[in-house]
């Protein structure tokens, strides 16, 4: 089996969108009887699920656009519906690093990736809260009022 495509994937959530629209037509004001038919769609028509391929693929892709020292994987699994198949938790993470090494990748492009890249961002950050710190006293200005400076020019 081939790994799913982009286009895939959107003509999936196309259709998808498409059988949404029908069913409001045809159900309209009863959003428990479309909730329930689109969900009866769904498991009929179940989304491609990516593969440690796929995701190879896309860390591939990011080190061409930004460069290796800027790419990191994070294990925020909390609140997604699905995941690549192959990388259900951090714990199948050597699969995708064996597949990077299949790809050439080096030691120290794998560190970057496996966390390295994201700690020497995280403690320039921290370099720069304690210069501004020394700089100037913490404001207490919330981000409504920011949100509201902003949209007013």
């Amino acid at each position: 089996m081939s790994p799913p495509s982009l286009s895939s994937f959107r003509a999936r959530d196309a259709a998808k969108d498409g059988e949404e629209a029908r069913l409001k037509a045809i159900y309209r004001g009863q959003p428990e009887k479309v909730k329930t038919a689109l969900a009866q769609w769904e498991a009929a028509n179940p989304a491609p699920r990516a593969t440690v391929q796929d995701v190879a693929d896309y860390i591939d892709h990011l080190v061409q656009v930004a460069g290796a020292a800027h790419v990191g994987i994070g294990g925020d699994l909390d609140g997604i519906t699905s995941t690549p198949e192959g990388l259900d938790s951090v714990a199948a993470y050597p699969r995708l690093f064996a597949e990077l090494i299949r790809r050439g990748y080096t030691d120290e492009q794998l560190k970057g990736i496996a966390g390295l890249n994201v700690l020497r961002v995280m403690r320039k950050a921290e370099a720069v809260a304690v210069r501004l710190q020394k700089e100037r006293s913490p404001s207490d200005v919330r981000i409504e009022e920011v949100d509201k400076a902003a949209a007013s020019h």
